[in-house]
């Protein structure tokens, strides 16, 4: 990860906050077999907003979906909000990229492919 940190979440354990344009997790080894998900799932809370870029591999590599996150009314209000994602199969390692304007963007809970 780069440029975020945890915080407690007021749906218990942990959430990524601080998340300013250009910041990213990256989870390594993602295994997704022959399931080929079409659609990404973000549980997020903002009362700005942004992007969430979704990539395979590197920080620039394959963009199979951009997931836009708008106001949840609060940073701690949490919604799932959703987004399609292109085919993908196999072993990856998965870039989430988060873009949008100055300031914070957004907290985020947790993800899912579906």
């Amino acid at each position: 990860m780069s440029g975020v940190q945890s915080e407690a979440s007021s749906e218990g354990g942990q959430n990524v906050g601080y998340i300013q344009n250009g910041d990213y997790l990256v989870f390594n080894h993602v295994n997704f077999g022959t399931a080929d998900p079409s659609k990404f799932d973000a549980r997020v809370a903002t009362t700005a907003g942004g992007n969430i870029e979704i990539r395979l591999d590197s920080l620039n590599g394959s963009l199979i979906g951009t997931c836009a996150v708008t106001s949840t009314g609060g940073w701690q209000t949490y919604t799932t909000q959703s987004c399609a994602i292109s085919d993908v199969s196999g072993m990856h390692d998965v870039y989430l990229k988060f873009t949008g304007g100055s300031g914070y963007l957004f907290n985020f809970n947790w993800f899912k492919f579906s």
